[in-house]
Order: structure tokens, then C-alpha cells, then sequence
């Protein structure tokens, strides 16, 4: 019985570690609900969770959405400028090459986390887009832009093309 209740405590004090993604360094924060709303290949989305992790001077973002909307759906946009400023910047990173050329990368995956997922990558040439931040909170740590970007299936010739992206008061670490 108290190998049951030991487990059920773990069990309770990992979730909450885990739902408030926070270290003291401020490199992670995962804000809980967030306004997020995009449209991929013209079927709308609301994102449902995100987390941005800070890495030296850039931080990257991604996210979720999953409540009720089977299968998943998960952005991650990367290399954002860190603190954030107004202005527009370029997704087009190719990381699939494994190397950086200066700009964002965008990701887009389908799935439930198993084999079957399918990941869409931008690249240089023509599957890119633009992250548009229009007002920084620094003081709340908080952004407000919009996003779109077309995204290659990584290993396959399918595109998706994301537009509407809406970021609202986004938390950034």
C-alpha cells in the first residue's frame, strides 16, 4: 500500500513539474493556454499549449495543438532573435541540411507521436515564410506577431502551406 501512494505522490509532482515548464535561469517557460491560431492548407487550428526555450541569443517556440483535435498538430518555429524586437524575419532555414544559414526555421508535424507521424520542414528555396512580431511586452515577457510559412515533407514531395499564423501575448523565457 505505501509503494502505491509513493507512486501516486511521484506520479502528482511530476505533472505539476512538467504543466509549469519554469526554470530559475528562465531559459524555459511553458505559459499553459496561449492565443495561437493559423490555418494549414486552409483548415483552421487553435493551439491549445506552447513552450519557448531560450539557447544563448535565441530562443525557440513551439506549439500544441491537441485538445480535441486528433490528430496532433505542433509548430515549432526556431532561432527567434533573443529578447524579441519588432520586425519582420525569414523562415527559411533547411534543417535538414543540419546547418544554420542565419535565418528562422519551421516545422509543422501531423501525428500522435508514434512512427506514423508525418514532419514538414521550410528550406532556402521556395518552402519558407515570414514571422512578423508586431509588440513586445518586455516587462511581462510577452509577444504579439503573425506567422505563415510553406514546409516540405521531410523525406516525401507533399507541401503544406500555413497562413493566418496569430500570436497573441505570447510568454517568451
Amino acid at each position: 500500500m505505501n509503494t502505491i501512494i509513493s507512486n501516486v505522490i511521484a506520479a502528482i509532482i511530476l505533472v505539476a513539474t512538467i504543466s509549469s515548464c519554469h526554470r530559475d535561469d528562465g531559459s524555459i517557460t511553458c505559459p499553459g493556454p496561449v492565443v495561437v491560431n493559423w490555418k494549414a492548407d486552409g483548415t483552421a487550428y487553435k493551439a491549445s499549449t506552447s513552450i519557448a526555450v531560450k539557447v544563448s541569443t535565441v530562443f525557440n517556440l513551439t506549439i500544441v495543438a491537441c485538445a480535441n483535435q486528433s490528430p496532433d498538430r505542433t509548430i515549432s518555429i526556431g532561432f527567434i532573435p533573443y529578447p524579441p524586437t519588432v520586425g519582420s524575419y525569414a523562415i527559411q532555414n533547411d534543417q535538414t541540411t543540419g546547418t544554420w544559414n542565419g535565418t528562422l526555421q519551421g516545422s509543422y508535424s501531423v501525428g500522435t507521436g508514434a512512427s506514423n507521424d508525418v514532419s514538414y520542414f521550410t528550406d532556402s528555396l521556395v518552402n519558407n515564410g515570414t514571422l512578423t512580431i508586431t509588440s513586445v511586452n518586455t516587462g511581462a515577457k510577452k509577444f504579439s506577431g503573425s506567422f505563415n510559412f510553406k514546409a516540405k515533407e521531410h523525406n516525401g514531395t507533399a507541401v503544406i502551406n500555413l497562413t493566418d499564423g496569430l500570436l497573441s501575448d505570447v510568454v517568451y523565457p
